[in-house]
């Protein structure tokens, strides 16, 4: 007799957004992200354990992408009781939560409300905010999964969701923590099946997202992603299938969602051979990030076959000092503005700047924003926009480890934004937003905070209170 399968759900929480562009087409960045969000994340964690025949035997499992109804302010996900309805429409045996800095606290709360209801339904962790401290935090938490979570999930499942010392799954036994460290990574990342092709994800034309390589060579304090340090790439013949499928289906932007697209040139040579080869240069256009001290010329000569939407840059600041506070190489800005100027005939590049670093002074982070309007102006309008985002200090990241040597204090719920450190009280971050909004409005730079547009009068608001 067949065993009836038992269904299990991998979540993701959205926060609804308002529009920033009227414009029928692609529109800005955000809009991007506005129109049907996913999460890539859960798509390959199922394309990748169902190609074990054992599971898909035993288990069905479904991706759910839940949106609340948006109030215009980019923070955190609102909860609502359409989620737990939503997730226990097919009566799962277990829930998997993808986690991020906009949904961690609405997902707690789902969390605690599914073991009120089911108290026998598992619940597994991963994304951002899958660290040892939630789990302290939550005892409604059975796993953490941290780093890739496909290997640990697949064994996770194998094991009929019990933990036999699975390397990368982390849980709690009373009072005790059972810490399963950092997750075995895929070898090779052709290993995960398309989430596109399989049927898995169907994103309109100008969402769709491809992870084309993993892997960070750096190790920036103030980030927790993609830690692993192996860089791996797909294969000529996998990228060639997701482009295809895009090129097939209408999509008319893609956002690469590697940490650089530039760290292997083998990379980029592949993808500009497949843009030319399936001629798709006046079809799709691409956003993406790049290290900037790695751009030659002949990474140029590549880029220029890869049209481009948005060319994503961190500069973050000018100021030595507090560059290596987080962790960041110090700028060699000669080469900084050479490469700008290399790029400039083949996309304007957005240049990110991080308000809050530790070491950082409200008028050393003016002297960043004043460096690249003079640049802008000597290089004749190269510079796309100026990208300001306020500190954020994620668990699991380095700066957060070394929170009481920089004394930061952040807030406590939702988006982990900087309230204050070493240098930084809370009113100096107060008037330093209040001096970019001022300043952004008569500067010829296009200076936005990378969130959108009024993310930073949201946040000028909520320090005030």
């Amino acid at each position: 007799m067949n065993r009836e399968r038992e269904n299990i759900n991998l979540v993701c929480l959205f926060k609804g957004l308002r529009r920033q562009s009227n414009s029928p087409e692609v529109g800005s960045y955000v809009d991007l992200l506005l129109r049907e969000p996913f999460s890539l994340a859960t798509a390959s964690l199922k394309a990748f354990v169902e190609q074990n025949r054992g599971i898909k035997q035993r288990y069905n499992i479904e991706v759910l992408n839940l949106s609340d109804n948006g109030d215009g302010i980019i923070d955190s996900v609102k909860f609502d009781k359409v989620f737990i309805e939503r997730i226990l429409n097919n009566n799962p045996v277990a829930v998997g939560f993808s986690t991020y800095c906009w949904n961690i606290v609405a997902t707690i709360e789902i969390i605690k409300r599914l073991k009120k209801i089911k108290p026998d339904i598992k619940i597994i962790v991963g994304g951002r905010y899958a660290s040892i401290e939630l789990l302290e935090r939550v005892p409604n938490v059975d796993f953490i999964i941290r780093g890739e979570g496909e290997v640990p999930l697949l064994h996770l499942l194998e094991n009929e969701l019990k933990n036999k010392g699975i390397k990368g799954v982390s849980l709690k036994k009373g009072n005790k923590i059972i810490d399963g460290g950092n997750a075995d990574i895929l070898a090779e990342l052709d290993m995960i099946p398309s989430s596109y092709t399989s049927g898995i994800i169907k994103p309109n034309q100008v969402n769709m997202m491809l992870e084309l390589s993993r892997g960070c060579m750096n190790n920036c304090a103030y980030c927790s992603w993609n830690s692993n340090k192996t860089l791996r790439i797909l294969s000529y013949n996998r990228i060639r299938e997701e482009l295809m499928y895009a090129r097939e289906t209408g999509v008319r932007h893609i956002t690469l969602i590697d940490s650089a697209i530039n760290y292997k040139e083998e990379l980029l040579e592949i993808l500009s051979q497949l843009v030319r080869e399936l001629g798709i240069k006046n079809k799709i256009k691409f956003t993406y990030n790049l290290r900037y001290e790695l751009i030659n010329e002949r990474q140029v000569k590549y880029l220029k076959d890869i049209p481009a939407f948005q060319i994503l840059i961190g500069l973050e600041s000018i100021n030595p000092n507090s560059l290596v506070n987080v962790n960041r190489r110090v700028s060699d800005l000669r080469t900084f503005e050479y490469v700008i100027n290399l790029l400039k005939p083949i996309c304007k590049p957005s240049i990110g700047v991080i308000l809050g670093i530790p070491g950082d002074t409200p008028e050393q982070f003016k002297q960043t924003i004043y460096y690249l309007e003079n640049l802008n102006y000597r290089q004749r309008s190269s510079i796309g926009a100026v990208l300001v985002s306020l500190l954020q200090v994620f668990p699991e990241s380095n700066i957060y480890k070394e929170r009481a040597r920089f004394k930061i204090h952040t807030f406590s719920e939702g988006v982990p934004y900087l309230k204050s450190n070493i240098s930084w009280n809370t009113k100096d971050i107060v008037n330093t937003i209040r001096w970019v909004i001022q300043y952004g409005e008569k500067s010829r730079l296009n200076i936005r905070g990378v969130e959108g547009d009024y993310v930073i009068e949201d946040l000028q608001k909520t320090l005030e209170k």
